[in-house]
């Protein structure tokens, strides 16, 4: 991402059976999106690993060590911030307010006082004369009104086919958009030529599978937030803990994202969200072990 900032370059982008290239400018509407094709992906890839060297000690505390840990923090900051994405700030906000939360109260406190300056600033920039970049990042209706419509014409739509229009049918930026890709008003007809797509990861499910596969999907995050809660509860080493305490809070960015963009697509960054949830798994094995065995003394990193 650093690289890509310093020395802008040309992608090549697909439209219909033409392909074009585009400018990736430093400062540009595309910001740096790295190699993931969506400033979101390429956000929520950096959020666990920020918040992963923000909360765990990794190595023993050596300068080397303290150092490395703080460039990279720098680093991957920087690139997360250069994205100019609304929706991987908020869910990088929102990650590091759940950690903070476990960690800490007060310091929770104050990162919820931040999330809601954001939130203001993004109203705020309407009325001052600031950056084109900026003014894109936290004022286009992109992401807030146009997606925020979404929810509720998605659900008129499935009241309409409880069961979905069909696995593999609906991907891109639109829930309601006409053959030439633009915007529409008017509401799925599936006797016309109207197509159908979101970036949204519960309504795209919703639209695709119905209730039954929104159900599934919302069992699968139940399921984990539950594991979450129960390893929380039981861990008493201070490092799995912090462990423990990223995966949360990695899943809370996670599902923060998924309002906006389809990041299941995205390989690369879900990947790290399944670590994160394989994690939490590994703490909760290594707690079971032990109440099995009926050990006295607390779990241990040993134990790993």
């Amino acid at each position: 991402g650093i690289l890509q900032f310093l020395y802008p370059f040309d992608i090549p982008l697909r439209a219909a059976a033409d392909i074009f290239n585009i400018r990736m400018t430093r400062f540009g509407e595309l910001g740096i999106i790295s190699t993931f094709a969506s400033r979101p992906s390429f956000g929520g890839y950096l959020i666990p690993i920020f918040l992963l060297f923000f909360q765990v000690r990794l190595w023993e505390s050596r300068r080397s060590s303290w150092l490395f840990r703080i460039l990279a923090l720098g680093a991957t900051l920087l690139c997360l911030m250069l994205t100019f994405s609304r929706t991987s700030w908020i869910a990088f906000l929102v990650g590091l307010f759940v950690l903070m939360f476990f960690r800490h109260k007060l310091k929770a406190s104050i990162a919820l006082v931040a999330l809601s300056s954001c939130l203001v600033n993004f109203y705020a920039t309407q009325f001052y004369k600031i950056s084109p970049a900026l003014t894109e990042a936290f004022t286009s209706s992109e992401s807030f009104g146009v997606r925020l419509d979404y929810w509720p014409r998605v659900f008129r739509l499935v009241a309409t086919r409880p069961f979905g229009t069909g696995l593999g049918n609906v991907g891109g930026p639109h829930i309601f958009e006409d053959t030439a890709g633009q915007p529409t008003d008017v509401d799925y007809n599936p006797s016309s030529e109207t197509i159908q797509v979101t970036d949204n990861t519960y309504l795209k499910l919703f639209v695709q599978g119905g209730f039954p596969l929104l159900l599934v999907f919302l069992g699968l995050i139940a399921t984990v937030l539950h594991l979450a809660y129960s390893v929380l509860k039981r861990v008493r080493d201070p490092w799995l803990r912090d462990v423990a305490i990223w995966a949360v809070a990695s899943f809370a960015a996670l599902l923060t994202i998924f309002t906006s963009v389809d990041f299941m697509e995205a390989a690369p960054s879900i990947s790290v969200y399944w670590l994160a949830v394989g994690a939490l798994c590994c703490v909760q094995r290594l707690i079971d072990e032990k109440r099995t065995r009926n050990v006295a003394a607390p779990i241990t990193v040993q134990a790993i």
